[in-house]
């Protein structure tokens, strides 16, 4: 087993701002991770996928406009959905 990678004990902190001011909604929140279910642990193929979704994204520090590439539903084998990748780099900027 592998100490989850993206929560802390099986908890996530998310920020949470609404576009319409309400202190009841805005702030931290702690939630289960739903990479691990709230356990802090993976197994080995867990780990791996996460792995395999954090290198699929973007990390340029700058992508200038019209610098990607758009891909129908179904158009490309990683990923399904309809979504942007960087033309330098190859990788996804955003999903849907």
């Amino acid at each position: 087993m592998h100490t989850c990678p993206k929560c802390t004990n099986g908890k996530i902190e998310v920020t949470m701002h609404c576009i319409t001011p309400n202190p009841e909604m805005d702030g931290k929140s702690l939630i289960t991770c739903v990479h691990c279910e709230g356990s802090g642990k993976l197994d080995d193929e867990q780990l791996e996928e996460i792995i395999a979704e954090e290198e699929m994204w973007c990390k340029c520090p700058e992508v200038k406009d019209h610098h990607w590439d758009f891909y129908e539903d179904g158009d490309n084998s990683e990923v399904y959905k309809h979504h942007y990748r960087h033309r330098l780099c190859g990788k996804v900027l955003q999903i849907g």
